[in-house]
């Protein structure tokens, strides 16, 4: 029993790093309002590092650094801040669909071992010692619950070009959302300017 509490735990534990980004004011909001999210939610730094499932060992980006100092390794948690119909948008949709289904599999792994060690539990209180029958369906049905959580990590895990390709897409689509214009020449020192009025 104490050892099946143990692997919920770590298989529980090893799916965290969600963040929360506020909904971006909309496109009407005093320019004020929207300049203010915008420097607070743009990029300050791309996190990058080798991914080790490419062929070539070629490095990626992994996640954002926001200018509020908030790390955003997940694309989906973008949504918020970003124009609901930009490419951008598409892939952190895709990716949250993936981390629901991801999900799915992980609650019914959870539920299949637990069932598993219930049915081992019956067998013994029922029989008064260990049932081979019962005991080896019980480990079936752990067994089978281990082998969806593990493979939710494979469900989770998006395509390395898209999560490139979102990251480095999110400023262009937090711009588009709260209507700011930036010159492509001094990104890091400009003042936004007011998009949406012209």
């Amino acid at each position: 029993m104490n050892r099946c509490a143990c692997v919920l735990l770590a298989l529980g534990s090893a799916h965290c790093g969600h963040v929360t980004i506020p909904v971006a004011p909309p496109i009407t909001a005093p320019f004020s309002e929207r300049a203010a999210y915008f420097q607070q939610y743009r990029t300050r730094t791309r996190v990058r590092q080798i991914d080790s499932r490419a062929v070539i060992d070629l490095p990626m980006t992994a996640g954002l650094q926001l200018r509020n100092g908030l790390y955003v390794s997940r694309p989906s948690d973008l949504l918020p801040a970003i124009d609901p119909l930009s490419r951008t948008a598409e892939l952190a949709r895709a990716s949250a669909q993936r981390e629901r289904v991801a999900n799915a599999l992980r609650a019914g792994g959870y539920g299949s071992v637990a069932a598993g060690g219930l049915i081992v539990l019956l067998g013994y209180a029922v029989a008064g010692r260990a049932d081979t029958a019962v005991t080896g369906v019980g480990v079936g049905v752990a067994v089978f619950g281990f082998a969806l959580g593990f493979s939710s990590d494979f469900v989770d895990r998006p395509p390395r070009e898209e999560v490139q390709e979102c990251f480095e897409g999110y400023d262009a689509a937090l711009q588009q959302r709260v209507g700011i214009a930036v010159r492509r020449q001094q990104r890091e020192a400009a003042e936004p300017t007011d998009d949406a009025a012209r």
